[in-house]
């Protein structure tokens, strides 16, 4: 999916915009949080907050 599809989900309030993020994204993500934090479990939480930030911005 193209990221301005999965933007514009986001803009629509739609649910699924999450999980295709996380399908794209999820892997490179947990990745960088890993290399910074050497910690699976803070990488997990990181990676959620990234898409609770991606959710909220979405709505304001």
């Amino acid at each position: 999916m193209e990221d301005r599809e999965i933007v514009q989900m986001f803009l629509n309030r739609d649910d699924d915009a999450i999980s295709c993020t996380r399908e794209k994204y999820g892997r490179r993500i947990m990745n960088i949080v890993y290399g910074i934090t050497e910690d699976y479990e803070s990488s997990e939480e990181c990676e959620n907050d990234t898409y609770l930030f991606a959710r909220k911005a979405g709505v304001e």
